[in-house]
């Protein structure tokens, strides 16, 4: 199910919502919030208080992730469905690539490109919205990438499923950057107000970086 925080998180609502496990929740630069689940995708106008389902040409799959482009444009990866991408606040998806992909993560940079983190399939881009995909071709890559991590400055980092957190400047070359961690099943990553980075691992730890990786 789906909690709401009411007065700053002091106490909880539950939200009625009739699509099963929430996978994910994405909140929109419009206000609009969207939860991707087991069996659908809905979105509230009203901060939680209501939803509806928002599947049109997306159907009843699973909702893994979400991610918005600088325009406005909405992604979202599914289980074995791909990628779908809507124009209009989620009225209306069209299906634009990686079909039968288990699509784990997405991020958008500044630029436009987004890239998509699979289950086993590896790490993917797109330079043209989603008409198009790219998949890295550096054998050092992991296979199977849990969450992507794009930040203002458009470097980006990746949390893999038992290789660790990987870097690049520039979208196109990699480092390991998780040397000094003792275990290398990445659950999630974030950046924090502290523009620090973290990571949620598989033994039940939460890692924050000694050095700033967003400057103002």
């Amino acid at each position: 199910g789906l909690y709401r925080a009411i007065n700053a998180s002091a106490s909880w609502g539950r939200q009625t919502l009739t699509t099963g496990s929430v996978w994910e929740i994405f909140e929109h630069s419009s206000g609009r919030i969207f939860v991707g689940s087991i069996t659908g995708l809905l979105r509230s106008d009203e901060q939680g208080r209501n939803w509806a389902v928002v599947d049109s040409g997306i159907g009843d799959v699973s909702v893994l992730s979400f991610c918005e482009a600088a325009n406005g444009r909405l992604f979202v990866g599914t289980n074995r469905d791909g990628v779908f991408t809507s124009t209009d606040l989620g009225e209306t998806w069209q299906a634009t690539g990686l079909q039968t992909q288990v699509v784990f993560a997405l991020d958008c940079d500044t630029n436009g490109t987004v890239y998509a983190g699979t289950l086993g399939g590896g790490l993917y881009k797109s330079s043209d919205l989603g008409i198009s995909w790219q998949q890295f071709d550096d054998p050092r890559l992991p296979t199977t990438v849990n969450d992507i991590q794009v930040l203002p400055d458009n470097s980006i980092f990746l949390a893999t499923e038992g290789s660790g957190v990987w870097k690049s400047s520039d979208g196109n070359n990699w480092l390991l950057a998780s040397d000094s961690l003792d275990v290398q099943k990445i659950n999630a990553l974030q950046v924090g107000t502290d523009n620090h980075l973290f990571a949620a691992t598989a033994n039940g730890y939460v890692y924050r970086t000694q050095n700033r990786f967003v400057t103002n």
